[in-house]
C-alpha cells in the first residue's frame, strides 16, 4: 500500500518546486542589513547554494561590501584567486560582447556544492573603494547577462554609493538579523532610508530571517514585540537555528549544515523564488502559464 505524502511533506515537496521556478529575466536578491555579524554572508551563500541547488545553475553569490567582505573566506576558494577587481578591469571584453560565459570562469569561484559561483570582493579593501555607482552598474549589467540570480551580499554603509546602486537593482530584499538591539535598531534604519528613497516595495516584499548564533545574546523581552514589528513592516520572517557548521566560522557547504538548517533555507529559498516570480511578470506564476 502505497501512503500519500502528510502535511510536512507535502510543504517541503511545494518549497523545493517553488526554489525552482521559471524566471523570464534576470533578477536580483540583496541581503542587507548595516549591522556586522548580522549573519549576512552566511545567509547571502546558503541562499545561493539552495537556489543553484533546485535550479541546477544560473546563480552568483556577489560580494558588494565596500571594504573587505568575507564571502570569499566563508565559501570554497576555486581554482582562481580572482576578485571584483580583476573582473573590473578587464570587464570591456564582455560590455562589447568578445567575453562569453566560460570566460568569466577565472573571475568567479565555482562551488561544486550547490552549484553555484562566487564573485568574490577585493582582499585589500582600499581597492574596494574604486567601486562606485557606475562600477556597480557595469558589473551588475554583465553579471545579469550570464546569470539569472544574482544574490548580493551587501556591506554596512547605508550611504556608500555600490550600495545604494545595489538597493536601487534589487527586486528581493532579505533582511538577517538576531533578537539584540543594535540588530533590530540597524534592520529599521535601513528601513527608514529605503522607504524615504522610494523603495517602499522592497520592504512590503523583504523577507526577515532570524539567525540563532551560537552564544549570541537573546533579547528575550523584546523579541516577541519586535517579532510583531517585523511581521507588520516585512512580508514574512522565518527563523534559522543555531548550526554549528555556521557558528564555526569556516567555509560553507550546504550538504554540512544541520539537516533543521536545510530545512529553514528551503522555506527562505522558496520565500524569495515566489516573491521573485510575483514580480516577474503578472501573466507567469509558478502555477504555468495563462
Amino acid at each position: 500500500m502505497k501512503l500519500s505524502a502528510g502535511p510536512i511533506e507535502q510543504r517541503r515537496l511545494a518549497d523545493e518546486r517553488d526554489c525552482g521556478v521559471q524566471l523570464s529575466r534576470p533578477m536580483t536578491v540583496m541581503v542587507g542589513n548595516p549591522k556586522g555579524s548580522a549573519a549576512k554572508t552566511p545567509t547571502a551563500a546558503m541562499l545561493a547554494a539552495l537556489l543553484g541547488r533546485h535550479r541546477g545553475s544560473g546563480v552568483v553569490a556577489w560580494d558588494n561590501n565596500e571594504n573587505q567582505g568575507t564571502l570569499g573566506l566563508r565559501t570554497g576558494e576555486g581554482r582562481f584567486p580572482s576578485t571584483v577587481v580583476d573582473l573590473l578591469n578587464e570587464i570591456e571584453q564582455f560590455e562589447d560582447g568578445r567575453g562569453r560565459l566560460g570566460d568569466l570562469g577565472r573571475f568567479v569561484r565555482h562551488q561544486q556544492v550547490g552549484p553555484f559561483d562566487v564573485l568574490a570582493s577585493a582582499e585589500d579593501s582600499r581597492q574596494m573603494t574604486n567601486i562606485g555607482r557606475q562600477e556597480f552598474e557595469r558589473l551588475h549589467s554583465v553579471l545579469t547577462t550570464f546569470y539569472q540570480l544574482v544574490v548580493i551580499d551587501s556591506g554596512n554603509g547605508l550611504l556608500s554609493p555600490n550600495w545604494l546602486a545595489a538597493a536601487d537593482a534589487t527586486d528581493v530584499l532579505v533582511i538577517p538579523l538576531r533578537w539584540s538591539f543594535d540588530h533590530v535598531r540597524s534592520a529599521e534604519r535601513m528601513i527608514e532610508q529605503l522607504r524615504a528613497s522610494g523603495r517602499s516595495d522592497l520592504v512590503d516584499n523583504a523577507i526577515t530571517v532570524i539567525s540563532h548564533g551560537g552564544g549570541a545574546a537573546v533579547d528575550k523581552e523584546n523579541a516577541p514585540r519586535w517579532r510583531e514589528w517585523f511581521e507588520a513592516n516585512t512580508a514574512e520572517v522565518l527563523e534559522v537555528p543555531y548550526d554549528g557548521h555556521i557558528a564555526a566560522g569556516t567555509r560553507l557547504r550546504f550538504d554540512r549544515l544541520a539537516a533543521p538548517t536545510q530545512r529553514a533555507f528551503l522555506a527562505l529559498g522558496a520565500s524569495v523564488s515566489r516573491s521573485l516570480a510575483e514580480l516577474d511578470n503578472p501573466y507567469l506564476s509558478s502555477k504555468g502559464t495563462l
